[in-house]
């Protein structure tokens, strides 16, 4: 499955919307935050760290539907869906 946004415009997106001090991208300074003895660990592009968790998640839902994302469904989190009959 193709990605539907690069890694670059992600991090730089986030960065517009939390700022560079929350977006960490470097594997150096991400890696206390994916490893651990919980959880186990993998690779991530990004971390948003220290905001307002909310607010973040409004501000990435608005971007991905100015952009015109199309997600499945079982991927729609918070979303309210109208069917397209009413």
């Amino acid at each position: 499955m193709e990605s539907a946004i690069d890694d670059r415009t992600l991090i730089e997106s986030l960065r517009a919307i939390v700022g560079a001090a929350h977006v960490l991208a470097d594997p150096n300074t991400t890696r206390r935050r994916r490893t651990g003895f919980r959880f186990g660990c993998g690779e991530v592009v990004t971390i948003a760290k220290g905001a307002d968790c909310l607010a973040l998640e409004e501000k990435m839902w608005e971007g991905l539907d100015k952009r015109g994302t199309e997600y499945p469904a079982e991927h729609d989190v918070g979303h309210l869906i109208t069917p397209s009959w009413r």
